[in-house]
């Protein structure tokens, strides 16, 4: 129980104190400059400390919209990503020939997401569309993250079919892909959720060029504009983006954990 306990307050200080982090680099910024009249917090040092301590979790508006779009093109890049990782490594490991070409596609995806998103500006102007749709390739194809998979499901072949149960059954005349098979695609999903917060700071930067977009890395950006050009109080929305960006990588960090866990178990 207080092992739980332990548990349980280490991944709420896990969540509170970076957000809460952020926020007082927000509210001493705000503190600091010129706002309007509207900023009636600022006008005594009980109302400016209780404005740090207390957010207003309902300031943020579409934050469920934004969130939905940031979520869609994460695991859109993420599962496109897993398919054509485990295409790739499968090709790569079982045929020589190919793994001059499937290298040079690996380095090819090494280049910059903002160089991608260029390419396809001076492609189609504005003409991009669907804009979640070019976003989510761009996420696969550019920033390394299709190498990153790739190597690690070709690491785990390796690893698996040179296990003894593996070469006992090609012994026996079965497939080593049969034989592995189970235990290949535990280990493929593990390290997939385990480079999936990757892909949502992907998703994240990439929201940022594309203005139809209107996902968490959109909303957020337009908070700190409106902080720096308007001199606005944007607190209690870029807190609760931060906040729950962060919950969403503890989450998946969890359940990483958590499927490690069982694998060792097993």
């Amino acid at each position: 129980m207080n092992k739980q306990f332990s548990t349980f307050i280490n991944n709420v200080l896990l969540l509170l104190v970076p957000a809460y982090f952020i926020r007082f680099i927000i509210w001493f910024i705000t503190l600091k400059i010129n706002t309007g009249p509207e900023v009636i917090w600022k006008e005594s040092s009980y109302s400016a400390l209780k404005k740090l301590i207390i957010p207003n979790i309902f300031a943020q508006d579409h934050l469920l919209y934004g969130l939905l779009i940031t979520f869609s093109i994460t695991i859109s890049a993420w599962l496109l990503c897993i398919m054509l990782s485990s295409f790739l490594s499968s090709l790569s490991f079982s045929f020589k020939i190919v793994r001059v070409p499937v290298g040079i596609i690996l380095w090819l995806s090494n280049f910059h997401l903002f160089f991608g998103f260029l390419f396809l500006f001076f492609l189609w102007g504005e003409n991009i569309e669907p804009d979640w749709l070019w976003a989510a390739l761009i996420v696969v194809l550019c920033n390394g993250s299709l190498q990153s998979m790739t190597k690690k499901f070709i690491e785990q072949m390796d690893q698996i079919f040179t296990k003894r149960y593996v070469l006992f059954a090609e012994s026996q005349g079965i497939s080593k892909w049969r034989a592995g098979i189970k235990e290949l695609s535990v280990k493929i999903i593990y390290c997939s959720i385990e480079l999936l917060p990757f892909f949502l700071l992907s998703t994240i930067i990439i929201e940022l060029v594309f203005e139809r977009l209107r996902g968490l890395g959109s909303i957020l950006l337009d908070n700190i504009k409106n902080i720096i050009d308007n001199s606005y109080d944007r607190i209690d929305e870029i807190f609760m983006i931060v906040l729950l960006l962060i919950a969403i990588v503890r989450i998946i960090k969890l359940i990483s954990d958590w499927l490690e866990s069982e694998l060792k178990i097993n």
